[in-house]
């Protein structure tokens, strides 16, 4: 508690003396100065008024809690207020030499306001209770406790309600008026409120949870309407909808696994907030290691909000880190690291500020929950306890008939959040020309949603191929019959949603019929058969399928084998290796059949056009390619089947040292200079800055394929945990949390 008390003392300070551009020169203090003050001037606005409240509050109320512990309590908890009133004065005195503060005994005076609120709340009978009837309020002494009203104090700031008539119409008429939909802000909003959902059922019990969390969100959406300074916005709106949706109908259904799902979530919110808008600015930004510089500038309500929102995400997400392990270490680390990587990706993108704040918040918010637990005996951070063996046997046998459920709803789900982020994507500035017009009906979210289907279903389809081939007596037979039909529905899902054009130009068009009538490729005996088929447009259907099999296929023949080689079914031979040898040796063909379909004979000229030629090592450009693609998919595999949050952290390093080698890989394997159109650009140039004549620095395309990278392993990996909910891995027993049958 006196730790606690001393930080407090130390961050007022701090908040007070910010930026700490004294100038000691260029002021002459007077008497005059120190006695007045210039005790005249008003506060600036209401921010400014709360605000000098709400520095001392804490101060008042861990002084107060740390007084009544001693014998001479009176005598401490005058102590208390005059050492604040005299810290108060201090910090307005040494303001005078901050050209960029002002001093006055106003603040002095809400200074002084927020010591007695702060020791009010800590004197109330409810607070006496708090401590004496533990089992009772345990709960709620918790970094749960703290998370929750943080939340609420994010949305309900500044607390000050209204009945003004035109203030609460002002508000209803902003919301019928301004309709724009922010997916990025629905989506951030949804997260936030599932996350609050589950930190009240850890504290009220299941039961309580569901029927509080509706209520609590509608009473807060309203109260926005009557509170100064704060509207309601469609956002908000559609967020809690979306929120109440997922909760009720997937959330509530799941025994176990809530954990992970809402830590993934969670991670995916902080870093897309932390990234998007994604505009690469020209020049590096300066790195700013002043902590606290955003949250002191400003306007200070809107500081104030945002800093309760951050101590509500990244609380969150230390503690839904720490509940496999138990150790808030390891969380903390995890979520600094994390968080440290997203500000130093700022430093290359606009409209973001890279500083050091957030990190160094993450570890204030980790000590604090540590305290809690330390000095109050809190109850164990996990909040669900699970069964033994037996219990998990009958709730597997009680579930089974819930997988295709629980996968339906999943896949449903996870489809309309990635169309969501792909939308936000798509109105990005400088993107590359190509992906803008690769959608049918001008990108609209139904194409972006089946584009989305799309892309689930290579990692989904790689998990089934495995596990049926794993199942088949001849998997020679059974690998190349289940990987081509995969690709053969892919073709049919992407076609509802990308231009044909787009497909022809990456995978190739037909030219079969001209090369064997014209060219007489197949000779005389090729001639006479199409002769007799007398049928162009089929030949051309199905030469276009299998062009695009001998581009889309490798993936997911990788994926497999990678899926099979990290499968250890019970009793499985002792002579594994002679099989998985077997295995690489039964794909091999596929594999060299598809790389002479696809590139040796393709009928596009981009695939010929911008693959490199043999150089370094004398391998070619494909080879480059397809060591990438082997790299890529052994690294989704990997971070698949990974079942516990607290072993993420080696995965995610991993797959963060892969990217320059994934960069090596992808720009060996693309020309170098290439010169079409009287332009000079490189394969790397035309796939990811926005157009041919205008050409980023390579800082600026590494960053772009960085997120490339780090989007595919995170969409196939989870893709394929989407796929083991129904076909389990072979090493991994079924169990609830992951509703899957035996």
């Amino acid at each position: 508690m006196r730790t606690l008390f001393i930080l407090t003392i130390f961050l007022i300070a701090y908040g007070s003396l910010f930026p700490f551009d004294f100038q000691a020169t260029s002021l002459h203090i007077t008497i005059h100065d120190l006695i007045l003050l210039e005790s005249g001037r008003d506060f600036t606005g209401l921010g400014d008024l709360l605000a000098n409240i709400a520095l001392f509050i804490p101060y008042g109320f861990i002084g107060f809690l740390l007084a009544n512990r001693s014998h001479q309590k009176h005598h401490k908890i005058f102590a208390v207020i005059a050492l604040g009133l005299l810290s108060s004065y201090t910090l307005q005195v040494l303001q005078l030499y901050l050209p960029s503060r002002y001093a006055a005994w106003n603040d002095i005076f809400a200074n002084f306001m927020g010591i007695t609120v702060g020791m009010l709340a800590a004197a109330l009978p409810w607070n006496k209770s708090l401590y004496i009837n533990h089992t009772r309020f345990a709960a709620w002494r918790s970094p749960q406790g703290v998370l929750v009203i943080a939340w609420l104090a994010s949305e309900l700031i500044p607390f000050v309600p209204t009945l003004a008539v035109n203030l609460v119409w002002g508000n209803v008429k902003a919301l019928l008026i301004n309709t724009e939909i922010a997916p990025l802000a629905i989506l951030t909003k949804a997260i936030s409120w599932l996350t609050f959902a589950y930190l009240l059922e850890s504290l009220t019990g299941k039961n309580k949870a569901d029927s509080a969390f509706p209520l609590i969100l509608f009473l807060t959406l309203t109260a926005k309407f009557f509170i100064i300074n704060s509207n309601i916005t469609t956002s908000d709106l559609l967020g809690g909808i979306l929120a109440l949706t997922v909760w009720f109908s997937l959330f509530r259904i799941l025994k176990y696994g809530k954990t992970e799902k809402l830590c993934l979530l969670l991670l995916a919110s902080i870093t897309a907030n932390g990234i998007l808008p994604f505009g690469l600015d020209s020049g590096a930004q300066v790195f700013n290691w002043l902590p606290f510089h955003g949250f002191l500038t400003g306007d200070m309500l809107h500081n104030s909000q945002i800093l309760c929102e951050k101590l509500f995400l990244y609380g969150s997400l230390i503690w839904l880190l720490s509940i496999p392990s138990k150790k808030i270490f390891l969380a903390t680390i995890l979520a600094v690291f994390w968080v440290t990587l997203i500000e130093f990706a700022q430093i290359f993108l606009e409209s973001h500020t890279p500083e050091i704040t957030d990190p160094i918040l993450i570890v204030i918010i980790a000590w604090i929950f540590h305290q809690m637990e330390k000095q109050h005996n809190a109850p164990p951070i996990t909040p669900i306890v699970k069964p033994t063996t037996t219990q998990q046997d009958a709730i597997s046998y009680k579930y089974q008939a819930r997988p295709w459920k629980m996968f339906s709803i999943g896949i449903i789900t996870t489809t309309f959040m990635l169309a969501l982020a792909m939308q936000a994507v798509l109105a990005l500035p400088k993107l590359p020309y190509n992906i803008k017009e690769l959608f049918l009906y001008n990108g609209n979210i139904i194409a972006t949603f089946i584009f989305s289907l799309a892309l689930i279903w290579v990692g989904l389809s790689s998990r089934l191929c495995a596990w049926l081939i794993e199942k088949s007596k001849i998997q020679i037979l059974a690998l190349p019959f289940y990987i081509f039909l995969a690709g053969i529905i892919s073709l049919l899902i992407l076609k509802l949603s990308v231009t044909p054009e787009s497909i022809s130009d990456i995978a190739g068009s037909s030219n079969l019929n001209w090369q064997v009538m014209e060219k007489r490729i197949w000779g005389d005996i090729g001639v006479a058969l199409f002769n007799s088929l007398q049928a162009p447009q089929l030949i051309s259907g199905i030469e276009r399928t299998v062009r695009y099999l001998a581009l889309y296929c490798p993936i997911i023949f990788f994926l497999v084998i990678f899926n099979i080689l990290l499968d250890h079914p019970p009793g499985y031979p002792h002579d594994r290796g002679r099989k998985w040898i077997l295995l690489f040796m039964s794909a091999l063909p596929w594999l060299f059949l598809c790389k002479v379909i696809a590139f040796d004979y393709s009928s596009t000229d981009n695939l010929n056009e911008l693959i490199a030629r043999p150089g370094e090592y004398g391998i070619g450009g494909g080879g480059y390619l397809y060591l990438l693609l082997i790299l890529i998919t052994l690294n989704a595999v990997w971070l698949s089947r990974i079942q516990k949050v607290c072993k993420l952290m080696l995965p995610l390093l991993v797959t963060a040292a892969f990217i320059p080698i994934g960069w090596y890989l992808f720009s060996n394997g693309l020309v170098k200079d290439f010169q079409k159109y009287n332009q000079i650009y490189s394969g790397v140039d035309f796939l990811l800055g926005p157009s041919r004549s205008t050409l980023l620095p390579t800082g600026q395309l590494f960053l772009r394929w960085s997120l490339v990278q780090i989007a595919l392993v995170l969409l196939l990996a989870f893709s394929q945990k989407l796929g083991a909910m129904i076909v389990p891995h072979h090493n991994q027993p079924c169990r609830p949390d992951s509703n899957t049958a035996h």
